[in-house]
C-alpha cells in the first residue's frame, strides 16, 4: 500500500497513473478491501483533488477510485468526500462533455448515489449544493448517462425519503421516468439487447419506488399533477397492474391510488384512462389480501369527489363486488368498503342512492357496523382479533357516526312518503333487518366503549325511527 500511496504523490503524469491503477485494483477487490488502511493514511483528498488535474485519463482514473471507494460499507469514506469538498469537482465534470469516456458521467452519478444513501444529512448537502441535483437530471434526461440503472438508483436515492424533498428537484426526473415506464412495457429488441430482464425488473422496481415516494406528497399536490399529465405515465402504470410480480402490482396500484387523492381533474384524467377501472375489478378476485385493499381504498378515493365520477364506478359493474366482499372479508377490508358505501350515499346524487339501495346497501351497512363494531370491541378489550388484522387495520370510532348518517340517508330515501322518512318502506328494511339495526344502535347508545358522539346519534335514531 504504501508503495501505492508514493506513486499517487509523485510528479509524473504515467507514475501518477500507475498508482491510481493499483490503488483502485485494491479497493475493489469483494472481500476485505483495505479501507481502513486509505482513510488513515489520508489519501482521498489529494485523489479527489485530481478531479481538477489538466489530463483527462487522471481524472478517470480517479473517478474509478473514488467510486470503489464509495460502494465500501465503511461510513467514514463519504464522510472524508463530504469534508474534502467533492461535490464541487463533480457538479464542474457532470457540466462538461467526455466524449473519450463514455462511462465516466455513469461513474461520477453512482458516487452521488452512494453519498446520498448514506443517510440524511449527506442527501440535504448533495440536494442543496448548487445546481449539481439539475445538472444530474439534464445528464440523465438527455441520455449522457447510458445505464438505466444507474440513473433509476440516483433518482430512487435522492426521491425515497420522508418527509419528501422539495418537489423543485423531484419534477426534474419525471419525464425520465415516465419514459422508463414506457421503455419497459414496450421492450424493443433494442431496449431488450441493452438491459436483460433482471436489470429492467430491478430498474422499474427503483422506477416505481421514485414515484411512490414523490406522488405521496400531502403538504403539496404540484407532484401529482406533473405525474399524471407525465407523457403516458399513468397508461404506463396501468397495464403494470397486470404484471406478474405481486410486488410491482402492489407498487403500481400505490402511485395510482395517491394520484386519485389530487384534485378532481388528475382524479378523472386517471379513471379515463384505458383499463383502469377493468384493471382495478380484476383485481378484487385477487389472492393477495393486502391487494384487495389497496383496491378498496381507491375506489374509495374516486368516489369522494363528483357524481359523474361515482356514475363510472357504477357503471362498471363495483357496487355488487363490494357488497358481496362485505359479507367474506375481514375488519381492514370492510373499512375500506365502509368508505366506498358511505361516499356513494353522501357524495351521489338520488338516483345512485336509489341504485345503492336496490343493491341492498342497507343490510350491507348493517353487515359493516356489526363487524366493525365486533373489531372495535376487540381492540378496545385488548382481546385476540384475527391473525391477518393489525391495529393500524381497526377502525376508530369516528367511522360510526358516519355510518350513521349513511343510514339516515338511505332509511330517508326509502320512505314510502318523503314528507314522513320514519316511515321505512319494508322492502328495503324488512323486520329481521329492522330488529338487527334496533339491536345494534341500542348497543350502541347504552355502552361506555364508544365515544359521545356516537352514542348520542345512535340515541337520536333509535327515537326517530324505531319507536
Amino acid at each position: 500500500m504504501n508503495s501505492t500511496i508514493e506513486k499517487i504523490n509523485s510528479n509524473e503524469l504515467e507514475v501518477i497513473q500507475t498508482g491510481l491503477n493499483d490503488l483502485h485494483r485494491l479497493v475493489s477487490v469483494q472481500i476485505d478491501p483495505p479501507i481502513k488502511q486509505v482513510l488513515d493514511l489520508n489519501i482521498i483528498p489529494k485523489i479527489i483533488s485530481f478531479l481538477k488535474h489538466d489530463n483527462d485519463q487522471i481524472k478517470y482514473n480517479a473517478i474509478l477510485v473514488l467510486n470503489s471507494l464509495s460502494r465500501a460499507k465503511n461510513s467514514k469514506v463519504i464522510s472524508t468526500f463530504l469534508k474534502s469538498d467533492i461535490l464541487g469537482p463533480i457538479e464542474e465534470l457532470l457540466s462538461n462533455n467526455y466524449n473519450n469516456q463514455k462511462d465516466l458521467k455513469e461513474q461520477l452519478v453512482e458516487i452521488i448515489t452512494n453519498i446520498v444513501k448514506k443517510d440524511r444529512d449527506s442527501r440535504y448537502q448533495v440536494l442543496h449544493f448548487n445546481n449539481i441535483v439539475s445538472i444530474i437530471a439534464a445528464n440523465i434526461k438527455n441520455g449522457q448517462v447510458k445505464s438505466h440503472s444507474v440513473s433509476t438508483k440516483c433518482i430512487a436515492a435522492l426521491s425515497c425519503t420522508k418527509p419528501p424533498p422539495d418537489h423543485f428537484y423531484t419534477a426534474q426526473f419525471l419525464s425520465y421516468l415516465a419514459k422508463y415506464l414506457e421503455l419497459y412495457n414496450n421492450n424493443t429488441a433494442d431496449f431488450a439487447a441493452e438491459n436483460n430482464q433482471k436489470q429492467q425488473d430491478e430498474c422499474l422496481a427503483d422506477t416505481l419506488k421514485s414515484l411512490s415516494f414523490i406522488s405521496d406528497n400531502e403538504h403539496n399536490s404540484d407532484p401529482i399533477v406533473d405525474i399524471v399529465n407525465a407523457h403516458r405515465c399513468v397508461l404506463n402504470l396501468v397495464k403494470l397492474l397486470h404484471h406478474s410480480s405481486d410486488n410491482i402490482v402492489k407498487v403500481a396500484l400505490r402511485i395510482l391510488g395517491n394520484l386519485i387523492t389530487g384534485d378532481e381533474e388528475c382524479t378523472q384524467k386517471v379513471m379515463d384512462s384505458p383499463h383502469f377501472l377493468e384493471s382495478l375489478k380484476n383485481l378484487l378476485s385477487h389472492p393477495t389480501k393486502a391487494t384487495r385493499k389497496e383496491v378498496i381504498w381507491i375506489l374509495s378515493n374516486t368516489l369522494a369527489d363528483s357524481p359523474h365520477q361515482i356514475q363510472m364506478v357504477i357503471d362498471a359493474g363495483f357496487v355488487p363486488l363490494i357488497i358481496d366482499m362485505v359479507y367474506t372479508e375481514g375488519g381492514s377490508i370492510i373499512k375500506e368498503c365502509n368508505w366506498v358505501l358511505l361516499n356513494i350515499v353522501t357524495q351521489g346524487n338520488q338516483q345512485q342512492i336509489q341504485y345503492s339501495l336496490d343493491q341492498g346497501f342497507l343490510k350491507a351497512l348493517c353487515a359493516i357496523i356489526t363487524k366493525l363494531m365486533h373489531f372495535v370491541g376487540n381492540f378496545e378489550n385488548h382481546e385476540e382479533v384475527e391473525e391477518e388484522e393489525d391495529e393500524e387495520g381497526l377502525p376508530s370510532n369516528m367511522i360510526f357516526p358516519m355510518a350513521f348518517d349513511a343510514f339516515e340517508l338511505l332509511i330517508k330515501q326509502s320512505s314510502n312518503n318523503p314528507q314522513e322518512p320514519s316511515v321505512i318502506n319494508n322492502i328495503y328494511l324488512d323486520e329481521t333487518l329492522r330488529l338487527e339495526y334496533q339491536t345494534l344502535l341500542t348497543n350502541f347508545s347504552n355502552s361506555d366503549n364508544y365515544g359521545l358522539e356516537t352514542r348520542t346519534r345512535a340515541t337520536q335514531l333509535l327515537s326517530s325511527y324505531f319507536n
